[in-house]
Order: C-alpha cells, then sequence, then structure tokens
C-alpha cells in the first residue's frame, strides 16, 4: 500500500487549470511535428516495461502523436505541451481522507524503466508546459530539463537502489516559470547549496518524496525554503528529517517566518521527535490548513499546534502520543486521524466539543469494552474508524444520534454474538464493516440498510443463519457494490436457491466473494440477476454440479474464481462470451472433457488456470490466442500427445506449469520451438515423459527464468555449461531423470535458493566453496555417484539453508564439524554414504532442531507447498509434499560412524525423527534423550550399544516408531506409557540379554503378572558392578603376581637358570648386534671382509666360554630345571589368563565393557588407516 499524501483544494484547482488550459487553448487536431513524434518513439524504445500490461500501446508509428496516450499538443504549432506518464502508485495522486493502511510497500506494478541516457530524445520537447515522468525511473544526469524554460509542472521519479538521479543545478536554475516541482525517491549528490531552489521564486508546490535530506550536502535546502514566499504546499515525507545533524540548530535559518502563504504540510514518515527543530521550525506558520506529521516518533502533540486556528486536517497516526491538550481549541478541525497510537485508550471529556468534525479515525488506539461516550454528541461526524481495538459491545441509546454517518469501520475488535441491533438505525451508512470478529449471527434486518454500498462481514464465525438468508438479505440492498463473506464458516443451507431476486429494477452488485466457506449444492440462479457484478469469487467451498449456462450472461464479469470445490461436467461454451474476462480459476474440481475452442475467444484474459481437474485430449490450439495470456496452469490432468508449439505465440506468458500430465516430446525441440517466450519466468514440465537433453541455449529463449522445474521426466545427457547465464534463476530442479556427468562448475555460480539434483547418475565431487549461494534454502543432491569428501562449506555461506541432503552416494572421510554452523538446518540426511569417525559433538548447535518448527510470515511466503522430498521415518521412506516445513529429521544411518552417540543429541528437541542405524556405534543410549518430547522415530539398529534402555525414553509420548535391534543392549524393556504399544519383537531381537515384554525372554523374578521393576533392576545391577569390578581387578593382580614372581623366585634361587636365562639374553642381544653390523657393512662395502670376521669369531668365543664353565654334574639337572621353569611359567599364564577369562565369561557387564574397550580401540586404528591412505591416495592424485 503506498503512503497516503493529502492535499488542499489549491492542488486540484491549479492541476486542473493547467489541463484546461492545454485541452482548450493548445488542444486541437493539428497534427503533431515530425521530429518530436520521432522523440516520443525513441524514448519509449529505450523504456523497460516491468509491468504485466503492455504501456503506451497508442504510441504507435503511424498516427497522430497529438492522440497518443498522455499527449497533448498546441493546436496552433502542433507543438507538444504535455507529457504525462503518471503511475497509478504516485505519490502525487490526491487520495481520499479516509485513512489507509499504515502499511508502505515501493512495488508499483505500472513502473517503467529507462537505463540510458534520454537526453537526446526529450531535449527535443522544447515547448513543453507539463512534464510527469512519475510513472518512469529515470537514472543519469537530466540536462533536458534546460531546454524546457517553458516548463511550469514538472514530476520525477528516481531509484536510488540501481543509481542516484543527478540533478543539473544549472538546468533547474533555467526553470523560471516553474509553479509546482515533484521529485520521489532521489540522492542529491551533486548538491553542494540550494541555489537552483531558490531561483524557482513562483514556486508554489514543492514535493520531496523519498529524497534523503539527512545528508549534509542537502542541508542547505532549508537555507532557501525562506526564500519562496509564494510556497502553498510544502511535502517533505520520507526524507529522514529525524536523522538530519544537530548543527542545524546553530545554523540561523529557524524559524522559517516566511512561510506565510503555506496551506499544507506533510512532514511524515520521517521519525522526527516533539523537539526536533525540523519539526519546530514551522510553529510561527499560522496559515496551515492541512497538517500531517504521522508515523513520526512524538510521544505527544507539538504545543504549538494550538497556535494553528485555520487548521481543517490533522494526522497524528502512528506517533505515539498518549494526550490530546494542545487540541482543546481547535475545534473547527474536521478531519482527525489518531490510528494506531495504542496508548491513547482513552479521550477526554472536551473532545465532545468538536462540534464541525466530519471523519474521524481512532482504529489500533487500545479502546476497550464500549465504545467511548465522548462520541455521543459528535453528531455531525461522517466517517467513523474503529478498528484494530478491544470493543466488544455497542451502547443503543444514543447511536441513533448518528444521522450523517456514511462511514463505520468495525473490524477487527471482540465483538461477540448477535451483529449489535444498534446499528439498524444507520439508515444513511454506505460502508459498514464488521470483519475479524467473533459473530455468531447474522440479522435479516441487514437487508433494510438499502444505502449500503460496500458490506464486509468476513472472518467471522457464523452459526446461526437463517435458510437462504443470503438471497433475501441482497434482495433489498439494490445499490450494494461490494459485499464479503469469505471466510466465515457459512453452512451450505444458508446459500439455498429461493428463486429469483424482486426486491429491485436492477443491482448494483459488483464485487461478490463467498470464499472459504461450507456452502454447497447447486450455484442458485439468482445470480443471474446481477449484471453488473465483474468479480465473483466462489473458491474452496463444497459446491457441485455443472458451471450454469448463464454464468456466460454475466457480460462484464473480470473475475471468476471457482477454484477448490466439487463442480463437475464440460466448461460450459457460454463462457467464451465472457469478453472482458481477466482472471479464470476452475482449479482443484471434478471437471472433464476438453478444453472448448471457445475459451480462445477470451482475448482480455491473463490468468487461466485448470489445474487439478479430469481434463483429457490435447492441449488445445485455441488457447495460442490468448495473446494477453500471463498465467497458465494446466497442472495434474489427463492431457497427451506433444506440447503445442502454438505456444510460443503467447509472448506475454510469464508463468507455465504443464507439470502430471502425460506430454512427451523432447525438451530441445521445445524449447526451440517457443522463441518468443522471452518473458517467461517460471517453467514447470515436471512428472510427464519429456526426454532429450535441456540445450544450451536456454537463457538466450528465456533470458528471465526464474524458476525451472523438470523432474520426473526421462531427460538425459550432461547439464549445459551455460546456465550461470540465466542470472534470475532461484529455483532448480532435475531430479528424477536420467542425467549423468559432472555438475558444471558454473552452476555454483549462480544465486540459487532450491537446487534439487538427485536421482540422477551425476559424478564427481562437492564444490569446496558455495560462496555465491547465500539464498540457497534446499540442496538435494542425493542418489548420484558422487564422491570425495563432504567439503568444509562455512555457515556464512550458506546461512539459510535449511535442507541438506546427500544421500546414497560414495561420500567417504569424516562428517566436518563445519555443518554445525548451519543453524537453520532442518532436515539432515547423509545416510548410505562410506562416512567413517564419529558424529561431531557440535551437532548440538543447530539451532532450528533444538525446537519445534515455527515458520516466519516470511518463510511461509516461500515456495515450501511445491516442493517434495523422500525422507526415511517410522521405518520406511515417505515423500512429505504439503507438510514439507514441518519436518525437521537428522538421518545418518548405513555408514561406518563409530564412538559413542553424542550426549548433546538431546537438546535437539525439535526433531520428529531421527536415524543412527546401521553403524559402528558404541556406548550407551543417552540417558537424556527423554528431553526429545518431539521425536516420533528413533532407530538406532544393527550398532554396538550398550547398557540399558534409559528410563527416561518412557516420556516421549510422540514415538510412534522404535527401532533398538541386533545392539547389546541388557536389562528389562520399560513397560510404561508409549512403550505398552511398542509391540513388535523386531523392535528389541539381536539384544541377548535384554529382557521383558515384547520378547519371550522373562526377567529375573518376573511371576506370570509381574512387572519387573526396573529401577529395582537397575539397582541391583549396580551394586553386583561394584563386586564385580573388585573381583576381577584382584583376580587379574594375583594372576600376575603369580607368574611375575614365580619366574623371579627361581631365577634368585637357582643360579643354574640365571645363566641359562641371561646366557640367553646376552645370545639374542649378540644376535641383534650382529644383525646391525651386517647392515651397516652392507652400506659400506670396502670394509665388509675387515670387520665381520672377528666380530663373529668374538661371539662364537663369548659364548663357548659360557658353556664351558659349567660342571659336568649340572648338565644332568638343566634338563629337569628348564621342565620346571616352563611349568611354573605355563602355570602362572594359565591362571592369570583363564581367570580373566572366566569371569569375563560369568559377568556380563564385564564383557561388555570390555569388548566395547576392544571396538573402541580398533575402530579408532581403523578410522586412523582408512584417513592415511585417503590422505596418500589425494596426495597421488595431486601428483
Amino acid at each position: 500500500m503506498r503512503r497516503k499524501e493529502y492535499s488542499s483544494n489549491s492542488t486540484a484547482v491549479a492541476v486542473v487549470v493547467v489541463v484546461l488550459l492545454i485541452i482548450t487553448e493548445f488542444g486541437g487536431s493539428y497534427a503533431c511535428i515530425q521530429l518530436e513524434r520521432e522523440a516520443l518513439l525513441n524514448f519509449k524504445r529505450s523504456l523497460s516495461f516491468f509491468d504485466e500490461t503492455p504501456l503506451l500501446p497508442s504510441w504507435e508509428v503511424d498516427g497522430d502523436c497529438c492522440e497518443w496516450q498522455g499527449i497533448a499538443c498546441n493546436n496552433v504549432t502542433g507543438h507538444i505541451v504535455m507529457l504525462d506518464l503518471n503511475d497509478l502508485c504516485s505519490p502525487f495522486i490526491v487520495e481520499s481522507i479516509i485513512e489507509q493502511p499504515s502499511s508502505y510497500s515501493d512495488d508499483c506494478p505500472h513502473l517503467a524503466y529507462t537505463f540510458t541516457d534520454v537526453t537526446l530524445y526529450l531535449s527535443q520537447l522544447q515547448h513543453l508546459i507539463y512534464l510527469n515522468l512519475s510513472g518512469v525511473v529515470i537514472q543519469g544526469a537530466l540536462a533536458f530539463l534546460g531546454f524546457m524554460q517553458s516548463l511550469r509542472s514538472l514530476s520525477l521519479r528516481g531509484d536510488y537502489v540501481y543509481q542516484p538521479l543527478t540533478i543539473p543545478s544549472s538546468s533547474i536554475e533555467n526553470l523560471a516559470n516553474l509553479r509546482a516541482l515533484y521529485l520521489q525517491r532521489l540522492t542529491l549528490t551533486n548538491v553542494t547549496d540550494s541555489s537552483w531552489l531558490s531561483s524557482l521564486s513562483s514556486l508554489q508546490y514543492l514535493g520531496l518524496y523519498d529524497v534523503d535530506l539527512s545528508m549534509a550536502e542537502a542541508h542547505h535546502l532549508f537555507k532557501v525554503l525562506n526564500t519562496l514566499p509564494s510556497l502553498l504546499e510544502l511535502h517533505l515525507s520520507g526524507c529522514r528529517l529525524g536523522q538530519v545533524s544537530s548543527s542545524l540548530v546553530s545554523d540561523h535559518i529557524f524559524p522559517l517566518t516566511n512561510l506565510t502563504r503555506l496551506q499544507l504540510l506533510n512532514l511524515a514518515w520521517n521519525d522526527l521527535s516533539q523537539n526536533s527543530p525540523i519539526l519546530n521550525a514551522f510553529q510561527n506558520t499560522t496559515s496551515i490548513k492541512v497538517l500531517d506529521i504521522s508515523q513520526n516518533l512524538l510521544s505527544s502533540v507539538p504545543p504549538w499546534l494550538a497556535k494553528l486556528h485555520n487548521l481543517l486536517k490533522l494526522d497524528l497516526s502512528s506517533t505515539d502520543i498518549t494526550f490530546l491538550d494542545p487540541l482543546r481549541n481547535l475545534t473547527s478541525i474536521k478531519y482527525l486521524l489518531l490510528s494506531h497510537n495504542k496508548n491513547l485508550a482513552s479521550l477526554p471529556l472536551w473532545f465532545s466539543h468538536f462540534d464541525n468534525l466530519q471523519v474521524l479515525s481512532l482504529g489500533g488506539c487500545g479502546f476497550s469494552g464500549q465504545l467511548p461516550s465522548t462520541l455521543q454528541n459528535l453528531t455531525s461526524i461522517r466517517v467513523l474508524n474503529l478498528n484494530e481495538n478491544n470493543l466488544n459491545s455497542i451502547t443503543p441509546l444514543w447511536w441513533g444520534n448518528f444521522k450523517n454517518l456514511v462511514f463505520l469501520s468495525l473490524s477487527s475488535n471482540l465483538f461477540y454474538g448477535p451483529v449489535p441491533y444498534a446499528l439498524r438505525n444507520l439508515t444513511h451508512l454506505t460502508y459498514l464493516s464488521l470483519s475479524n470478529n467473533n459473530l455468531k449471527s447474522l440479522p435479516s434486518w441487514l437487508g433494510e440498510l438499502k444505502s449500503l454500498v460496500h458490506l464486509d462481514l468476513s472472518m467471522n464465525n457464523f452459526t446461526t443463519v437463517e435458510e437462504g438468508f443470503l438471497s433475501s438479505i441482497l434482495n433489498n440492498l439494490c445499490q450494494l457494490k461490494e459485499f464479503n463473506l469469505s471466510q466465515s464458516n457459512f453452512q451450505g443451507f444458508a446459500f439455498k436457491n429461493k428463486g429469483t431476486l424482486s426486491g429491485c429494477n436492477s443491482y448494483a452488485l459488483e464485487y461478490l466473494n463467498l470464499n472459504d466457506n461450507e456452502f454447497d449444492g447447486l450455484l442458485p440462479n439468482w445470480l443471474e440477476q446481477f449484471k453488473n457484478l465483474k468479480y465473483l469469487h466462489l473458491m474452496s467451498n463444497s459446491f457441485s454440479g455443472p458451471i450454469p449456462l448463464f454464468i456466460g450472461d454475466l457480460a462484464k464479469l473480470s473475475e471468476l474464481d471457482l477454484g477448490d470445490n466439487m463442480l463437475n461436467g464440460s466448461i460450459p461454451r457460454s463462457l467464451g462470451k465472457l469478453v472482458n474476462l481477466r482472471n479464470l480459476n476452475l482449479s482443484s474440481n471434478n471437471f472433464s472433457g476438453v478444453i472448448p475452442q471457445s475459451l480462445g475467444q477470451l482475448k482480455n484474459l491473463r490468468w487461466l488456470d485448470l489445474s487439478s481437474n479430469h481434463f483429457c485430449g490435447v492441449v488445445s490450439q485455441s488457447l495460442s490466442q490468448l495473446k494477453n495470456l500471463h498465467w497458465l496452469d494446466l497442472s495434474s490432468n489427463h492431457f497427451i500427445g506433444v506440447v503445442p508449439e502454438s505456444l510460443g505465440q503467447l509472448k506475454n506468458l510469464k508463468w507455465l506449469d504443464l507439470s502430471s500430465n502425460y506430454l512427451h516430446g523432447t525438451i530441445n525441440g521445445l524449447i526451440n520451438s517457443w522463441p518468443q517466450l522471452i518473458s517467461l519466468f517460471h517453467f514447470d514440465l515436471s512428472n510427464n515423459k519429456i526426454i532429450g537433453s535441456i540445450p544450451e541455449n536456454l537463457h538466450v529463449i528465456m533470458p528471465f527464468l526464474r524458476s525451472l522445474i523438470l523432474r520426473n521426466n526421462l531427460l538425459n545427457g550432461s547439464l549445459p555449461s551455460s546456465l550461470d547465464k540465466l542470472k534470475y534463476l532461484y529455483s532448480f530442479d532435475v531430479s528424477n531423470n536420467k542425467l549423468s556427468g559432472k555438475i558444471p562448475s558454473t552452476l555454483w555460480n549462480l544465486s540459487l535458493g532450491w537446487l534439487r539434483l538427485n536421482n540422477n547418475s551425476f559424478q564427481g565431487k562437492l564444490p569446496s566453496s558455495l560462496t555465491n549461494m547465500k539464498e540457497l534454502r534446499l540442496l538435494d543432491l542425493g542418489e548420484n555417484r558422487l564422491s570425495g569428501f563432504i567439503p568444509f562449506w562455512n555457515g556464512n555461506e550458506l546461512p539459510d539453508l535449511q535442507i541438506l541432503r546427500l544421500r546414497k552416494n560414495l561420500l567417504h572421510g569424516v562428517i566436518p564439524s563445519s555443518l554445525c554452523q548451519f543453524v537453520e538446518l532442518q532436515i539432515l540426511d547423509l545416510a548410505e554414504n562410506h562416512l567413517v569417525g564419529p558424529i561431531p559433538r557440535c551437532i548440538s548447535n543447530i539451532t532450528r532442531m533444538t525446537s519445534a518448527n515455527t515458520l516466519s510470515f516470511w518463510e511461509e511466503l516461500n515456495p515450501w507447498d511445491n516442493e517434495d522430498l523422500k525422507q526415511v521415518i517410522k521405518g520406511r521412506e515417505l515423500d512429505y509434499i504439503r507438510n514439507l516445513k514441518y519436518v525437521i529429521n537428522l538421518d545418518l544411518s548405513n555408514n561406518f560412524l563409530s564412538g559413542s552417540i553424542p550426549i548433546g543429541i538431546s537438546s535437539l528437541r525439535g526433531l520428529i525423527g531421527l536415524n543412527f542405524s546401521y553403524n559402528n556405534l558404541s556406548g550407551v543410549i543417552p540417558e537424556m534423550i527423554g528431553d526429545m518430547r518431539s521425536l516420533e522415530s528413533l532407530d538406532l539398529s544393527h550398532n554396538h550399544l550398550c547398557g540399558t534402555i534409559p528410563r527416561g525414553m518412557i516420556d516421549l509420548y510422540s514415538l510412534s516408531h522404535l527401532n533398538l535391534s541386533y545392539n547389546n543392549l541388557s536389562g528389562p524393556i520399560p513397560v510404561e506409557n508409549q512403550f505398552q504399544t511398542f509391540n513388535d519383537p523386531l523392535s528389541y531381537t539381536g539384544n541377548q540379554y535384554l529382557c521383558g515384554a515384547p520378547l519371550p525372554k522373562h526377567c529375573p523374578g518376573d511371576g506370570p503378572h509381574h512387572v519387573p521393576n526396573i529401577e529395582n533392576y537397575e539397582d541391583e545391577d549396580r551394586e553386583n558392578d561394584k563386586l564385580d569390578k573388585v573381583l576381577f581387578y584382584s583376580i587379574t593382580s594375583i594372576g600376575f603376581a603369580t607368574g611375575f614372581w614365580g619366574i623371579v623366585g627361581f631365577l634368585y634361587f637357582k643360579k643354574n637358570w640365571r645363566y641359562v636365562c641371561f646366557g640367553y639374553v646376552e645370545k639374542v642381544a649378540d644376535r641383534i648386534y650382529v644383525a646391525v653390523v651386517l647392515k651397516v657393512v652392507k652400506l659400506k662395502k670396502m670394509m665388509q671382509r675387515k670387520y665381520l670376521e672377528p666380530v663373529l669369531q668374538f661371539c662364537y668365543f663369548d659364548e663357548h666360554k659360557v658353556r664351558e664353565g659349567y660342571k659336568e654334574e649340572d648338565r644332568e639337572n638343566d634338563k629337569l630345571d628348564k621342565e620346571l621353569f616352563y611349568s611354573v611359567i605355563a602355570l602362572a599364564f594359565a591362571t592369570g589368563f583363564w581367570g580373566i577369562i572366566g569371569v569375563l565369561y560369568f559377568k556380563k557387564n564385564w564383557r561388555y565393557v570390555c569388548f566395547g574397550y576392544v571396538d573402541k580401540v580398533t575402530d579408532r586404528i581403523y578410522v586412523a588407516v582408512v584417513l592415511k591412505v585417503v590422505i596418500l591416495k589425494e596426495m597421488m592424485q595431486r601428483k
């Protein structure tokens, strides 16, 4: 909604005078000058139109340019004197004084852009008196103004997003006759003083909108305002005056005392405070009649407003004021807007003296309960806005005083029950809005308000209504033009057909909205009587039967919306008579048959939606006659054959959806047959039987593509390397095809938001960086043949990434900890790869997974509803479509991950699915896993987990699928709460030491009806563990001591054994020494014979000497001693070894600890070896 502006009557008078002057004095049938016509045509060619409607259609090569749109000529000389390219979003249009919503948007659908210097063209129009280019965004210098000395009115629009508009002061100074100057969205980059403005001494109307006046260069503007005493209107809206430097206070420019004729002052949207010097500079301009200081930070009404005794219109909306005392004596005010001051809450008693008040807006001011009694004496009020408060009742005693009331808005309050009876006496009402309340019943006396033109009862909860009430109300409302009953829970019988309406000779109804109710049955015949109907919206009800033939007789229909009902039959040919129809929506019904040829007669049609029906046959060639069509949706039907080439004639087409049909053909031939679809930005051909490869010249034929959806076809070949030339591409989906080859590196240069290449045969490695994809939300590369590591992507590169799916590839290495930086991830699927190593401990840093999914309003606008994704949850592969945005899932299954489950996993409380199955995980299940209350599916099967099932898991009330099979879990299976529903033994099989239902193995102490006490079992197990550990370490120590001291004792007491043992040690040492020497000798070949023989002799002599020292009688004992020695060693070894084995055999918990430790060490060795091998391979590949 554009920003509201107010103008005194002088503006309207001035504009009328200029137009009449042009039409009566200068207008005529004299042919325009050829040079000026060529200049206009060249100017048109320089424009780029982003609007859906072709602008300036009358500007043709042939014909008199004086008859063109926005052109007027002098009837004597033939020169062009007026060029008016205004647009519907221009703030220079005088709007209704009735307040509009305070939101502001810069989106103007009728804007045109020029990216070239237009001086060469416009400088030919030297006789212009009136120039309005507010519908064209001009860039560059404005040198052409220097050739237009006759200008009296000038309106220009820039765009500081693209390039600041340069104002040549020398050109402006030449416009001495200028009376009105309006500039919007400019940056005064070259203004060092305001002499260019001071030269405009005749200026009466000055408007600067969204011009940044906080810049130091722009401060000079205020110095010359005093030099413009002829000013009648001054608009400085959205100029950032609240950011003006305080140095202005020291300048001797305040107050502005010479603006004695100023009647309108607009300072809205500037964030001005109550003590702002800019605001107080106008305190002596007592001639002001219209004052707009809305959308500022005042907190209270400026005291100097009490001196404005001529004030007629005052806008203080959205200023956070709390009291109104300075307005006490301004009883001449007729228009007072106080909306969106939420702390106002009440009106002072003296407010009842505002006898002249005609327009009062108090929306969003915090009023509650009944209406303020202060209003009862304001009988002159014609417009009363009380929306967005907390009112719940209306006192009927004095409501009849408002005899002049024509506009009443009570929307967005707390009214409950029937429509307030007090409204029955407001017979002069033309506008009544009761929308967004909780009204229950709808009285028939509403039909007595015969002056109503606009009636809005939408967004209520009507449950008590009379049968056929709708026709009875409409029967007498002859002047009603707009009737809105959408989203009000109306039941089917309220729309009963009661024949024809007889209360009026004719009906003025133009807009009828019954969307989102529960009406059913056939469409009533009395709709035929609304011959002036332009907008008929019946979407999202339960209407059935065929479209009545009389719909074709509503010749003025511009929009017909029958979507999301249960209508059937074929499209009647009579719809072809609706030549004024612009939008036609028949989607989500049960229509069948072929598209009638008569639809081709709808020459003004821009929107055609026939999706989700049962239409069949080939796509009708008649659709190619809809030259103005912008939106065509034929998806989810039964169309067959090839896509017609004739659709390529729809050169204005921007949205084309042919998905989910039975169409065939080649993608290359199809796209190359549509050279005129240059405006297309959405193209969906998914779920068909299209073959071939994507053409390289796609960017030439469809340069503005934003969405390209080709999934579920038979496409082959590789992706074109020219994809990066589709500069506007945001969503790219070629999943479920037969594409192959490497993903082109140019693809990663696009600023994509949705990228899906899954279920193809792409090869190669993932890119090391995704710097250009800062808007990426979904990345699905699953079901391909991608290899290599998962790169260490920086979380700052992908701040909005929500879905990362790399499932079923050939990726190896570890899971990089950098994935923890993607705090917005809600689906992380790395299953079915060859990943090793532990699960990153930082996994708990993914904050999006820590709470239930709550989408912002912006995220609701994103195309989530059009996306589908397959996820393995609850033991099977599910295809999420409509509710994908609510899925939070973590799947690392079918890899070679090791280590324990991170304790921090329990902080991911938003997860609904967690799958770590088919890995080598060990350790225990974290006790705090019971905190994951949103968990619906948990699969930890086929690992090496041990310990008992944590008792906290009984608090997982949302859990509907559990698989803990094939681990080393022990102890009883819980039976409380959710575990009572897990009756399938397969969920626990493969755990030898689990017991309890549903397994056949009973736990110790279980009787026929005994339920094991898990707490007692765990306490007893802990006590046994303590004793087992003491016994285990005692036996191990005894075994070690027996073996060690047995050997040392025998060596101490038996010297022969010592000789043999030490001799053996010396022999081994000598052999080692010899081996070392031999290695050295080999390296020193020249000295080999010199040193080898003495060494050998020495070794032989040393050994021989020891042996001769033995006594002969000891030789006999050596054999016995050796046998005894080896027997003692064997006994010690057996005692220690079998002691340990025996304990491990009888104590299962010791086995888990021991084997778990062995597995852990083995896994670490395995991971280390694998990493070394991978690093070595990488080094070899680089070399």
